[in-house]
């Protein structure tokens, strides 16, 4: 499947300069950094959804004492 993407002319330099940089043409860096934006998003969602949770049910420990529990 094909996309097209309108960039400046400015960031399409940028674009080939780092392509060329890590040897691949430029498809492939773009597709590269499109998974890698895909995953750092539903990596983000997870996190936020975790720490939502853990509001909702989080009992705070003070540090003194799970320093006592570590033999600290």
């Amino acid at each position: 499947m094909k996309i097209e993407v309108n960039l400046s002319e400015e960031e399409f330099n940028i674009l080939e300069e780092r392509a060329s940089k890590n040897n691949i043409g430029i498809s492939e860096y773009m597709r590269r950094a499109m998974l890698e934006k895909l995953e750092d998003d539903e990596d983000l969602e997870a996190a936020n959804a975790a720490y939502a949770e853990y509001l909702k049910n989080s009992v705070a420990t003070p540090a003194d004492e799970v320093f006592a529990r570590l033999g600290l």
